[in-house]
Parts: structure tokens; sequence; C-alpha cells
């Protein structure tokens, strides 16, 4: 019986010696793909929230909301106005957040989102009527997303 005893003890601790590597390994994988679903989730809510913002500026085509637009928001009528600049703070509050949400991050994946809302707010930023939204709204937001922004405001300004 002593033999049966010592290969089921030498069994058990080779169980052992395997069994905590492999759970620390799967521990962390699941780590890693929580994570990794946690940036998919971000990236889908802003790009949903995006796309949401850009189907508003289509039901809205007589307030000519778009990169591509050079004019300012003088030539609009007052509710057009007014129309226009809540629609522009909805895009301002998704690129403050955007901001926050990749600013500062190491991962390869967070900085190449990073770049692309940067290139939004700059696309943005060289309409008018953009710079004359965030002239009016933009000191309610976060000071690090105000500056950015009004860094590219000077810099397109002019």
């Amino acid at each position: 019986m002593p033999d049966l005893k010592d290969s089921l003890d030498i069994i058990a601790s080779i169980i052992t010696i395997l069994g905590v590597p492999a759970g620390i390994y799967v521990y962390y994988s699941n780590k890693k793909k929580e994570r990794k679903q946690k940036e998919l989730d971000v990236y889908d809510s802003l790009d949903d929230k995006y796309i949401d913002f850009l189907n508003l500026c289509i039901e809205h085509p007589d307030l000519k909301i778009s990169i591509t637009n050079k004019a300012g928001i003088d030539n609009l009528s007052k509710t057009q106005r007014y129309q226009s600049l809540l629609i522009y703070e909805i895009l301002i509050s998704l690129l403050e957040r955007s901001d926050i949400l990749y600013r500062d991050q190491s991962n390869e994946v967070k900085k190449r989102q990073f770049k692309g809302w940067e290139s939004y707010k700059r696309d943005w930023m060289k309409t008018k009527s953009f710079r004359e939204a965030w002239t009016l709204l933009g000191e309610q937001y976060e000071d690090t997303f105000v500056e950015s922004m009004n860094t590219l405001s000077r810099q397109y300004s002019g």
C-alpha cells in the first residue's frame, strides 16, 4: 500500500505544480480578454454616438452642419442658429468624452483611437460654424480639452 500512497502523493504534487501556473495563465488570459472587450465597448459607444450625431445632421440639412461647409451660422435664422448650436454642443461633448477616454493611454489601440478623434477635432475646427459654436460653448468643458480646442481654434481662425 505504501507504493500506491507514494504514487498518489507524487501525482497530487504534479497536479498542484501544473495547476497553479495553469490557473494563473487562465486568470490573466481572462483579464486580457475583459480589457479588450472594455476597449471595444468604449469604441462602439463613441462610434454609436458619432453616428447619432451624423444622423442629426442628416435630419437637419437646412442647418448645413458638415465638415465640408465652410460658412458660418450668420446666414441661418434665429431658430436654425439655436438648433445648430445644440447639435454642435452634442458634437463637442462627444469630442470631449473621446479626449478624456483616450488622451493618456499607453495601449496602442487607444493611441490609434485618440489620433482618429484628434483628426475629427481638427477637421471640425476648420469650419467657421464649428469655431463660432466653440466660442459660445467651449468654456464649460474639462480644462485640458478646452486648452487643446482653444489651441486648434487659434490655429484655424484667421
